[in-house]
């Protein structure tokens, strides 16, 4: 019978830098040998092979630990139970998914950085930071909710005018639209972007800050992300801007004007970066259903790859190559990955921001082939189609 422990650390490395999470996981069970090296690529930072997302959501209201995630692996088709430290997953909402690490806000509507593999936890500046919140305290100085303000300038307290009040859980199912970061929190040096209302602005935060910074803009955006060194942001009507982050007052520069003619309805626009480095706009086309109960369709795509220099979108036809898109509340992702997972398709799921606050909404989530133009379902059998939080994609990094 072979004796795995003398295998080779340098071989046994090389063979885990390729493998998928959930086997690198496994391999570690089994000897001491194959522990150290697993525990020593984790502290390397090698560069993993390709890995395939996952698909999280909440466990169901009977499970034994409630503080546990569900992630269903789209290579394995297979569902694993997580446990997560507090709070649990449940009473979390995920806005952002982002370099191996969700972005999740707590019942008192702050956020933090989680790493669900490793159970790694950051927790990132205060709510109270932002300029348009303001905190609501009994006559014990508790906090018991948030005043958002709607406009920057409207500081009178008497009558307070442009004001929304929140209870602490309340504020987080509006107030955030999309959470992405610039590199891994672990190694230290990262910026968090938050997409936000009122008016779909854009804040930052680096590591290291004590509070969030609000980026000068007359735009509402839809989507941001790190190209080539620059944010850039999709502020709907077919609208692209570069960010300058290192002056947060100096106005977005337009590398595509807006076109009046394009209604923004219910669609949603993304932003992803494909293998080959080349930016890519994608309109999602969707309609709110209300005879047939609470529930959003999604029905078509449009994919354009951005001609940067022309300052225009380039309408792609009938495919955008041997790779699959993975759009939602995720930093979007274009990845060539082998079967199951079906290139020239766009894998979706539910951002809509009425499936955080409204009971029993039916989410918003399959599997669109951008040549025939049809949409199949792509959700675990075993997950409810209404469950809370939302789910969303996840790239699975230790």
């Amino acid at each position: 019978m072979a004796d795995w422990s003398n295998v080779p650390k340098d071989l046994l490395l090389k063979i885990f830098s390729m493998s998928e999470i959930p086997d690198i996981l496994r391999s570690a069970a089994v000897c001491v040998t194959w522990s150290d090296a697993v525990r020593e690529l984790r502290c390397s930072r090698l560069q993993l092979g390709n890995q395939s997302p996952w698909l999280m959501f909440s466990a169901d209201e009977g499970e034994d630990n409630p503080s546990a995630a569900r992630f269903y692996s789209l290579s394995e088709q297979k569902t694993y139970t997580i446990p997560r430290p507090e709070p649990s997953i449940r009473n979390r909402l995920c806005v952002g998914s982002s370099h191996g690490w969700l972005i999740t806000a707590d019942q008192t509507s702050e956020l933090h950085l989680l790493n669900p593999i490793t159970g790694a936890q950051i927790d990132l500046p205060s709510v109270l930071t932002y300029d348009h919140i303001e905190p609501v305290r009994d006559e014990r100085g508790r906090l018991t909710g948030y005043i958002e303000r709607t406009l920057e300038d409207d500081r009178s307290p008497d009558p307070p005018r442009n004001t929304r009040g929140y209870r602490l859980d309340r504020l987080r199912l509006t107030m955030y639209v999309k959470v992405i970061l610039s590199s891994d929190p672990s190694r230290g040096d990262y910026t968090v972007v938050v997409i936000h209302n009122p008016y779909r602005r854009i804040s930052l935060v680096r590591a290291g800050d004590n509070k969030w910074t609000t980026l000068t803009s007359d735009y509402m955006y839809d989507d941001v992300l790190f190209h080539r060194g620059q944010l850039f942001a999709s502020a709907g009507q077919m609208c692209l801007v570069v960010l300058d982050l290192a002056s947060p007052h100096r106005k977005p520069r337009v590398v595509v004007p807006a076109n009046d003619q394009v209604p923004r309805l219910h669609a949603g626009t993304y932003l992803v970066e494909t293998p080959w480095s080349d930016l890519l706009y994608v309109w999602r086309c969707r309609i709110l259903i209300s005879h047939v109960g609470k529930v959003i369709h999604t029905y078509n795509f449009v994919v354009y790859k951005v001609d940067v220099e022309g300052g225009r979108l380039v309408p792609v036809e009938r495919s955008f190559g041997d790779i699959a898109l993975f759009l939602g509340c995720n930093n979007s992702l274009s990845l060539a990955l082998p079967e199951p997972i079906r290139t020239n398709c766009i894998y979706f799921t539910d951002d809509f921001i009425l499936s955080r606050t409204v009971a029993d909404w039916r989410h918003d989530i399959g599997v669109f082939n951008y040549e025939d133009r049809s949409i199949s379902r792509i959700f675990p059998s075993e997950a409810p189609l209404n469950s809370w939080p939302p789910p969303i994609w996840f790239m699975p990094k230790f």
